[in-house]
């Protein structure tokens, strides 16, 4: 099966998050399973740490996002001349341009990463309210464009299937297929030790990994610990556009000898840096099925987060991890202090969150996505039609650069010309949405 994959960032971007990690991985199982596999990424990425085992091209970056839809859309017209994809498997705003150009043969299937997608309103004509919602909502207009058009669509959990719902991405009647993310048989590697002998006395310090960003919650993280009676060491390790004013604010709190800001690291640097620390914090404020916190119950380390999108179906409070009401300081300060006090608790808690681990070994999870991929192929081609997801109509125009009215422009393939709400709000079925009465 030769299968396309697009994101907007490389995995090994420094800007990159799980979501692009998960599809990294995805991609690397299938092919270590024999299918031929390549992937689109935005930007120029450094060269990868480590091998990747199947081919990526990287496609020119641009500051406006419908610019970028633009460059993934000629560099899918420039692949699928030489390379044509039996599937696709899609997962950001920008790879509407991939699926506007994709042959008709395609199956299409499409899942979001995104922790906190804003409610969508319908698309209308009256330009005020086109300008008002539709500029600022426009990465995520076309991310319901993708789901809506494809042929299958999957959630990386029930949180993130229903929010899809609620939000007006999807209809109720749409449906979505929960498979949880996998983790890499690398971090799996050794996890009967980590998982048995728990967190080791040894272990002292409290990790972060992740983007510096208000999502994050890190404020709140250098607060909490500041107000802790924990003597342990604090290290962040990730980069992004809060790592300044966090490093400022650490200052301010009188903690700066304390906390150490790392910077971006590799897989390797990441997992050394786990397996040396004596608990994960993860304080964000929204999540979908954060990477993270599989990793690090992975190699044995007990991890404290908040009750925020899918980290309830993956943690069970005092069993696998605790966890906290987002932006509560004072239950994070006492979570930590606890923890750095109790080898016991810590224990028992690494202990259960490798079970946790071990249930997300990469097999049973990546033949899901198999199925879920071979399913979209018989969908395009005409083999198993359903009223939910019917035949992919045929290549689509690239959205021109307006939000109102547009004009009908040629299309070099249908020769058609289609508005761009109607391919932002196309039906189901799969047919373009003519313009509304």
């Amino acid at each position: 099966m030769r299968v396309l994959f697009a994101h907007n960032l490389a995995p090994w971007d420094s800007r990159s998050g799980g979501g692009q990690r998960v599809q990294h991985q995805i991609a690397s199982a299938l092919s270590r399973r024999g299918h031929e596999v390549r992937a689109l990424f935005l930007g120029s990425p450094p060269p990868p740490p480590e091998p990747v085992p199947y081919r990526w091209h990287p496609v020119r970056e641009h500051r406006r996002l419908l610019n970028n839809v633009g460059a993934l859309a000629d560099a899918t017209d420039a692949l699928v001349a030489t390379w044509m994809p039996d599937a696709a498997y899609l997962s950001s705003p920008e790879s509407i341009g991939v699926l506007s150009r994709l042959p008709g043969r395609t199956g299409v299937l499409a899942t979001s990463h995104h922790p906190d997608p804003p409610h969508l309103p319908r698309l209308t004509w009256r330009l005020a309210q086109v300008l008002s919602e539709a500029r600022r909502l426009q990465p995520f207009y076309y991310e319901r464009a993708v789901l809506r058009r494809a042929h299958r669509r999957s959630a990386v959990s029930s949180y993130g299937r229903d929010v899809l719902v609620e939000r007006g991405y999807l209809r109720p009647e749409t449906p979505v297929r929960v498979i949880h993310n996998a983790l890499d048989p690398y971090w799996l590697r050794g996890a009967e030790r980590a998982g048995g002998a728990a967190a080791p006395r040894s272990r002292r310090g409290f990790l972060f990994v992740g983007r510096m960003d208000q999502q994050k919650g890190i404020d709140v993280l250098l607060d909490a610990y500041e107000a802790s009676a924990a003597n342990w060491p604090l290290t962040l390790m990730g980069d992004g556009p809060e790592r300044g004013a966090l490093e400022a604010r650490a200052q301010e709190l009188g903690v700066a000898n304390r906390v150490t800001f790392l910077g971006h690291g590799t897989r390797d640097q990441v997992r050394s840096a786990m397996e040396a620390a004596g608990a994960l914090v993860a304080p964000s404020r929204a999540e979908n099925y954060p990477m993270v916190l599989l990793e690090a119950m992975a190699v044995g380390l007990p991890v404290v987060a908040t009750r925020v999108g899918g980290v309830p179906e993956m943690i069970t409070h005092l069993e696998s991890g605790l966890l906290l009401d987002h932006g509560d300081r004072k239950a994070l300060e006492r979570a930590m202090t606890l923890l750095s006090e109790d080898p016991g608790l810590r224990a028992r808690l690494a202990g259960g969150g490798a079970s946790v681990a071990a249930r997300h070994e990469a097999t049973g999870i990546i033949d899901a996505i198999v199925g879920e991929l071979r399913a979209s192929m018989d969908l395009a081609r005409g083999r198993a039609p359903s009223r939910e997801a019917k035949p992919h109509p045929g290549p689509l125009r690239r959205p021109p650069v307006s939000f109102g009215p547009s004009h009908p422009r040629k299309s070099r393939r249908t020769g058609q010309g289609r508005p761009l709400a109607a391919l932002l709000d196309a039906p189901l079925s799969g047919r373009p949405a003519g313009p509304r009465r």
